[in-house]
């Protein structure tokens, strides 16, 4: 059963998620469900679709995006990572610590 929920975005990463989604024919909801998927097998290694996640309630869950960081986080490769799995994982990982926005 699909849950519904509120997420707060910083206006200059909406505006790029939803040019992604466009791009890629999905929803902008598909589109961020999809990267989370990702994410979620990516650091588990299985598939999405065998994982188990259960919510500790039914209250609305919040995400939450950090402000923008000065130094940039770089992602590690991990085993098995091809150079467009990491160059995937950091484009993600500098969308959500805002690095390199407003420059």
């Amino acid at each position: 059963m699909r849950q519904s929920m509120t997420i707060r975005l910083e206006q200059d990463v909406l505006k790029v998620a939803k040019v992604r989604a466009k791009s890629e024919n999905r929803t902008l909801t598909n589109y961020i469900e999809t990267l989370i998927r990702k994410d979620i097998t990516m650091s588990q290694k299985m598939p999405a679709q065998s994982l188990s996640i259960s919510p500790r309630d039914d209250a609305p869950m919040t995400v939450f995006l950090a402000e923008p960081t000065t130094e940039r986080l770089i992602t590690d490769p991990r085993d098995g990572d091809t150079p467009e799995d990491v160059a995937s994982r950091q484009e993600y990982l500098d969308i959500i610590t805002g690095w390199g926005r407003g420059e």
